[in-house]
This record gives C-alpha cells, structure tokens and sequence, in this order.
C-alpha cells in the first residue's frame, strides 16, 4: 500500500506547472528532481546530501539556494513521515521567500506547509495555508497557478468534510479553465469534483465527473494515474452493495452485475471482471458459490503480495474470511481475518498518529477494514475469544491517545529515547524508500530494503519489550494493547456489557466478575436483523433530534421502538440464569456499557421497562395534566444504575493512570459566555461594541439549526445566550462557597480556561452550547462554545476535543452542561469519540454529558440536583438518578428532558 507521502508526491508530480515564477523550476520538474535523486541514490543517502547542500548554502549566506535546499529537505523529511523537522524547514523557507519578495517560493512553502498541517490531522491549519498560497499565486497573475491552488484548497476543505465549500472553490477553478481553454484543468476539475461526490456517497455523481474526466484525459493524452484506481474503487462499492442484496434479487442483480461490469471494462480496462481477481471473488460471494470465491480469493492474495500491494492483500483475506465461513471452514476463516487484522496493523502503525484514528474507517476494494475484526469476532472459539476481537477494534483510538498524551521520552533514560527515536525515524525512512522503489517497478531494491525493514522492526521489538521490562510504566502508557476478558478487573457488583455492531448481527458480550474474581464471558446476539437493526434506533431518537416535533415534543414518544430495543439488547441478558440458577444482572448491578456504532448516541436508561397501556402504537400521545402519564410508565434507570466507556480497556487503563492521585478540591464553572455583539453585555462593553459575530459562528448557525432544541434556547438563532446558566452558576457558588470560582461573559473564554490551574478543582462545569463535528468546518470536531468576541489571535474561541485532551485535570467530576456534548466522530470499531471520551483521556473520573440538544432550564434544575447531591456525598451515579427524579417530579416527565444527560465512569 502506497503511504500516504508517496500518494501526495506521486500526485503532486502528476500536476501542471503551478506559481513558478519566469526562470524558476516548476514544482513538476522540482517533485520530479527530488524523486528521482531519491530514486538513485536512496533515501537516506539523498536526505544526507541535502543536509549537506542546505549547510553549505547557509555558511555562504545565498538565500536563494537556501530556499531551495530547505524545501527539497523538508520535502525529504515529509516523505519519510518526519512531519516536524519537514514543517521547520518548510517554515524557514516562507521566512526566507517572503524576506526576498519572491511570491512564487512564498505559494510553494505554503502549499508544503499546508500538505504537513493536513498530514497531522490539523485540516483548519492546512485550509489556512492553502489560502495564504492562493492569494500568492493570484498576485503572479498565473490562473493556471491559481486553478490548481483553488483545487488543492478544495482538497484541504474535503478531507475536512467542509463539502460546499470544496464544491465552491473546484467551481471557481473550473470557470478559470474554461476561460483559458485548458482540457487538463477541466479534467483535473472533474477529477476533483468525484472525489467529493464519492465522499458523499453520491457514487451516481461521482461516476458521472469522473467520465467526464477520463475522456478529457484522453482526449489530451494525459491520463491521470489514478482516475482508474478512484472509478474501480467506486464500482467495487456498487459491487459490494448488490452483493449483499440476498439471493431473492438474484436476476436484478445478475443485470445490474452485467451492466457494472460492462461499464467498468470501458473505463477502467485494467480492472476489467476477467482479470480481477477481488471483484470476481465478491460476485462469487454475492452468488453464494464459496468454495470459488475461495479459490479466487487466495489469487488475489498471492497477486497483492507480489505487487507488495497491502490493500489488495487486505481485502483479499477478508473475502477469504468471508467465503469460508460460509462453507463451514471456521478455524480457517478465522485465520484469515486474522491475517487481514495483521496486515491491516501493519499498514496502521506507519501513519503518522494524527492519521490513524479515522483508519478502520477506510475501505480496501470495496471492503471496510472494520470488517476484518466483525468477521473474527462472528466465527470466535468461544465468548471471550469474541469479546477479546471486539474490544480490539474498540480500543484503539483510545490506547494511541493515551500514549501520545502519556508516553513522554522525558519519563525515560536519555540513552533509551534516543534510541527509540532513532529506530522509529528509521523505519518510516526504510519504509519511505520501499514505497518508491515498487512504485518504480524496481523490485530487487524493495526486496532488499524488505529485510532491512524487517531486521529494523525486530530491533524496535527487542527496545520495547526492554521497555516493558525496565520501565513498565511508561511502557503501559507508550505501548498499550488491548484487553482480554481475564484482565478485566471489575467491582463485584459491576456488569459490563459491550456491543459489537456487524453486517450480520448484533452482539452482546456480558463481563461479570464470577465467584473467584476471575471474569466470565457470556455472549449474547441481538434477534434483529442489522437491516431493521439502524432504522429501529433512529425512529426511537427521532422525536429527541428533530424540530418538526418541537411543538409535539411534550406528548409524542415512539414506545414501540424503545420496547423493541429493550427486547432486543438487553432482556435476554436479564432473563438470562446460570447453571446454578444465578441471573447476570439483579437490582444491585451497576451496568457499564461499552456501545458500539449508532448505540454511542442511543441513552439505554429511557428504554421502557413496564408499559401499562395495552398496545403500543407508534406514537403515543401524552396530554399535560392527564392520564395515562409519562409518570406511569417504568423506564429502564428507574431499576438500574448505568454508566458507560469507551471500550474496557479505556476502563482498566483509566483507573490505572488515575490510581494514587491526591484528592482535588474547589470547583470551576464556566458559564453564559458571549457569542455576539447583539448581547446587550457585548453592547455595553466599549472594547467589544466595534466586534462582529464571528464568521465560523455564522456558518455553524443553519446546521445547528437541524437539531432540536426548546423555546428559549435554539429558534431563529441556534447561538443564542444562555442566560439560566448564569443562575446554575450563582446556586453553585452559593452551594460550594468560597472555593468555587466562576468564568461568565467575556471572562467565558478559551484564554480564560487556560491561565486556570485545572488540576486543583474537583468539578468543573461547562454550562455552555456544544456543537457537532459537522457544524463549523474549521473545526471538524465535537466542541464546547466559549466567549466568542475580544479573543487573542491564538484562541478561536472553541474548546475541541484534541485540545480538551491536552488538559491536565484531576477531577471527580467534569459536567457537560451543553447541546450535544455526546455526540462525536463515529469511528468505525471504536466507538463515538465525544467530548465526554476527551475529558476523560484528561483526568476526568467521570463525565456527565448529553446525547442531544437539551432545554436550559430543565438542564439547569437537573444541574443544581446534580451537584447538590454530590455535595451530600452522593455517588456520581445516585446523583444522577436523584437528579432525573426531581426533573420528572416537577413535571419533565417526557424522556427528552431527563434522558439525553449520562454519565462516562471510569
């Protein structure tokens, strides 16, 4: 599998010349020239002699040369993965071409600096740059420099799935190319416009750019490298879509089949059915003859490892796992999904860790490698071998956060973090040169370099597993690996039930701490088909997400859909009698879920326990005042404590890093911020008077707008001030005294938070909007809403969940007091990754949050009972329960005001 800096060079090679200046290289024959002394003389060999042309130009003073040798370094260092000595060198050739005025070295640092900045993860920072180069090819009056700009920028608001914008700025590039009659531009363009189609699933429209880009290819002879790749991958996916349609549409799917494939071969000739190995063994499956698609699956396996290719290798054991199982063949369709797992790992562990959080969620030829970890938990030996593969997938983002955050080369002997430095740099360089040498078809150096790779790997095997030995603490938190059951240290009156959502079924693995304190395993699978599965859990939340009930909202709930999900996650578990007659769940448990996929965002509290009513129709209708009542029905939290985590492992290393932590005291609360200068507050503050609402905020106002909230607190203006959370402030100070302090209005601020001391108060309270990931495209995650008008130039005036996980908390409690503070980035196999999960990557013992957009003032009252339970030393947990019941006792009775609000517990 190509990494992803060869991806960008090979593509940035493949570009026209763009913001070259009249005698000046183009970036083409740059990339070109740079690859190509990698190419002979190897990557490290090339790296040292650039080392020494950038030393030599900076003793004889020559700038110009100094710019050119800091990018063709830095350019070394990106491709090698070394994205911070890449990001210096790149920042000191802008100093340098800015210094000389030379607009066309100003446009390519910038663009560098904006591939570095998207490589991390950081896709606002990498937008930021690609417009600061955009504005430099603009001033050269070079519109095919700016064309190609716009698309680059576009690409930088596509992977943050800002999709208008992307759209927009590909529209601004295309009316360019038109105008200047490029056919390149225009199928660059289209080629551009596909890419953002086919990451909206509109795979109709992606297919037609796409077209529309391979015949202005070839109309200008300059076919892109990987149009075919991106067209084949979008059939693939059309492909893998019928193949699950079930043999009841066999002749609609044996048409559609041919029509695909037919299509495929004009337009993709090198992927035509005939010789593809993969996309005859998924027609093989979709047909259910599996002992063929068996056959040809172990093909392609042996094609991909021949061509070194990674996700050909990937998808083909996955087909392998599939097709076996099937036939019965468990052991061996074990075997290969395990083989997909450690192909899949492989390929994971050489991106750089802002790029590994999202990677289960990709696809290898129409495959989703998630996939791999749901087939090997559907064909486990037994409960805790299943258990074991589920919490695998699970925990990932969650170890890689802890050791990014926790495994510091400070904690360790200097002698030791230089080695494991060194080893590290070296193995994305030996892989670097590996990339570039099956590219160029030379396989006899890759071979080589194979063994180095491999000698290398065994060398970072033998430091770590010292690590273990000598330091273990740090070993834990640098090199965490997932759980198995047996490690699994519970409470004995604790239950812990996580979910594995698959395309086939739903299961359920119950973790108790049996008599001897050894865990036991059971397993249980949800009597639901996955196809009825999705729509179930999206009618029950319906009414809880969406304005067009708003004026329902206190008389309509979907019971049916909360009884079914109750009948179907969770009742055969409590019916459920070992041999001896003992249930795995009594009234004394305490439940700790561990969801998975849509269940993130489903509160298993409001399931219906008891329904008093006789039938139960889709909507049932509750008058104010009147029986039958919300009163009379017995949900699920009113028999049973719950809580939830990320994954057990989170569980067990949480409580691990927390262990022997001094008692915090005090508390902060963080309230009433200001969002626009149409706050009266904004208004009578001279300094604020001349600030507008800033631009992010306007943008995130329309999508907020979709999602529900009440009278008072999301109408015209989803932003709007929050005045009751200034009350919940005052009633906790009043109830926490003197060692409570408070930051409201302008004092609500990012700048504020900072200069505070976080891990001295026991509670911190953020009583302020929460917004979701798609809302505001600069930030592309959850985040909390702080002050938003007289901000420094370092605070954006949002808290993020990467920078909520770079606090240093010691907290009890963190309460989450805001819209939607529960719903994060769905990351495949890993769970919703909200902001709840971040504070407790800080420090947080337990996070209390919301599933969606909640009324201020029943949040407030919920809030004031909350505490003030806490405050009588009350477990986090019985304060909620006492806190929900006092909001359904004064009258907040429909599960929208109480339910949404649950509690991460470590």
């Amino acid at each position: 599998m190509k990494t992803a800096a060869l991806v960008l060079l090979a593509l940035a090679v493949a570009l026209p010349p763009r913001c070259s200046a009249e005698g000046a290289p183009s970036l083409r024959e740059l990339h070109r020239s740079i690859r190509e002394q990698a190419a002979r003389e190897g990557h490290e060999k090339a790296l040292a002699e650039a080392n020494r042309k950038l030393a030599s130009a900076l003793k004889r003073r020559d700038k110009g040369e100094q710019r050119e040798w800091a990018y063709r370094t830095g350019r070394l260092h990106e491709e090698a993965k070394d994205f911070a000595a890449a990001q210096d060198l790149f920042s000191q050739g802008l100093e340098l071409a800015r210094a000389a005025g030379d607009k066309a070295a100003t446009g390519l640092h910038l663009a560098a600096l904006a591939r570095v900045y998207g490589a991390l993860g950081d896709h606002p920072g990498a937008v930021t740059h690609y417009r600061s180069a955009l504005d430099a090819c603009r001033g050269l009056d070079d519109k095919a420099g700016e064309a190609e700009m716009r698309r680059q920028l576009a690409d930088g608001y596509r992977s943050m799935g800002a999709f208008d914008s992307a759209i927009e700025q590909i529209q601004s590039a295309m009316d360019i190319d038109t105008e200047g009659g490029s056919k390149t531009g225009l199928a660059q363009d289209h080629h551009a416009l596909g890419l953002v189609a086919a990451d909206m699933l509109e795979y109709g429209d992606a297919l037609a750019q796409f077209k529309s880009a391979w015949e202005l290819y070839r109309q200008v002879g300059d076919p892109s490298p990987d149009l075919e790749d991106e067209m084949a991958v979008i059939y693939e996916t059309i492909l893998a879509h019928f193949s699950r349609a079930g043999p009841g549409l066999a002749p609609s799917l044996n048409a559609r089949v041919g029509i695909w494939t037919n299509e495929r071969a004009l337009f993709v000739p090198g992927w035509s059915h005939s010789k593809d190995r993969l996309a005859e063994g998924r027609l093989s499956l979709a047909r259910r003859n599996f002992k063929e698609a068996s056959t040809l699956f172990k093909k392609a396996i042996e094609e991909g490892e021949n061509a070194k290719d990674a996700a050909y290798v990937i998808a083909g054991y996955q087909g392998l796992g599939w097709a076996r199982k099937e036939m019965g063949d468990l052991a061996g369709s074990r075997q290969a999904f395990e083989n997909a797992i450690a192909t899949i790992e492989s390929e994971r562990e050489l991106l750089a860790p802002a790029e590994r959080g999202l990677f289960l969620q990709g696809r290898d030829y129409g495959f989703r490698r998630k996939e791999a970890f749901e087939g090997r938990c559907l064909v486990a030996v037994d409960a805790a071998d299943g258990f074991y593969w589920a919490e695998h997938a699970k925990a990932r983002a969650f170890i890689e956060s802890v050791a990014a955050r926790r495994g510091s080369a400070a904690s360790i002997p200097e002698d030791l973090a230089k080695a494991e430095t060194d080893i590290t740099r070296r193995i994305a360089a030996t892989q670097a040169e590996i990339d570039a040498a099956f590219y160029d078809k030379r396989a006899s150096r890759g071979e080589a370099l194979l063994e180095r790779l491999a000698e290398e790997q065994r060398g970072q095997d033998d430091l770590v597993a010292r690590l273990r030995k000598e330091h273990p603490e740090y070993a834990a938190a640098r090199y965490p690996q997932p759980l198995r059951a047996e490690d699994i240290k519970l409470k004995p009156d604790e239950v812990l039930i996580e979910y594995m959502v698959t395309k086939e079924k739903t299961l359920a693995f119950v973790v108790t701490p049996g008599k001897d304190g050894k865990p036991v395993v059971n397993r249980f699978e949800a009597q639901m088909l996955f196809s009825e599965f999705w729509p179930t859990v999206m009618n029950y939340l319906t009414p809880f997400h969406y304005r067009r009930d708003v004026d329902k909202r206190k008389g309509t709930y979907r019971a049916r859909y909360s009884l079914k999900l109750y009948e179907t996650l969770l009742s055969p578990i409590f019916r459920y009698r070992d041999s001896a007659g003992n249930p795995l769940v009594t009234a004394a448990s305490k439940l700790i879920i561990v969801p998975d996929d849509v269940l993130g965002i489903v509160p298993f509290e409001a399931f219906i326990r008891s329904w008093p009513f006789g039938d139960t129709p889709e909507f049932f209708d509750f008058k104010e005042g009147a029986a039958p009542s919300f009163q009379d029905i017995v949900f699920l939290g009113d028999l049973i404590d719950i809580a939830y985590a990320q994954s057990a492992t989170a569980l067990m290393i949480g409580r691990t890093l927390r262990e022997g932590r001094g008692a915090s005291s005090g508390m902060l609360v963080l309230a009433d911020p200001i969002f626009s200068r149409e706050d009266e507050r904004a208004k009578a503050d001279a300094s604020l008077a001349s600030y507008v609402t800033p631009e992010r905020v306007r943008q995130a106002q329309a999508s907020a707008g979709k999602f529900m909230g009440v009278k008072g607190t999301i109408e015209a203006t989803p932003f709007a001030r929050l005045k009751e959370t200034g009350t919940l402030a005052a009633n906790l100070r009043k109830t926490f005294g003197s060692g409570t302090v408070v930051l409201q209005g302008r004092d609500a601020s990012e700048s504020r938070l900072r200069a505070e001391d976080l891990a001295r108060y026991r509670y911190l309270v953020f009583a302020t909007h929460g917004i979701l990931d798609a809302d505001i495209p600069y930030l592309q995650e959850p985040a909390l809403m702080l002050n938003q008008l007289g901000n420094p130039e370092d605070a954006d005036g949002f808290l993020g969940v990467r920078e909520v996980m770079g606090l240093k908390l010691d907290a009890d409690v963190v309460a989450l007091t805001a819209c939607g503070t529960g719903l994060g980035r769905q990351v495949s196999g890993e769970g919703v990754m909200g902001l709840g999960r971040a504070f407790q990557y800080a420090g947080a013992r337990n996070v209390l949050m919301s599933l969606w957009s909640v009324s201020e003032k029943s949040t407030t009252m919920l809030a004031d009972a909350f505490f003030a339970g806490l405050k009588a030393g009350q477990t986090p947990r019985a304060a909620l329960k006492a806190g929900r019941a006092k909001l359904r006792a004064n009258g907040y009775n429909h599960p929208f005001f109480w339910a949404p609000f649950i509690l991460m517990t470590d």
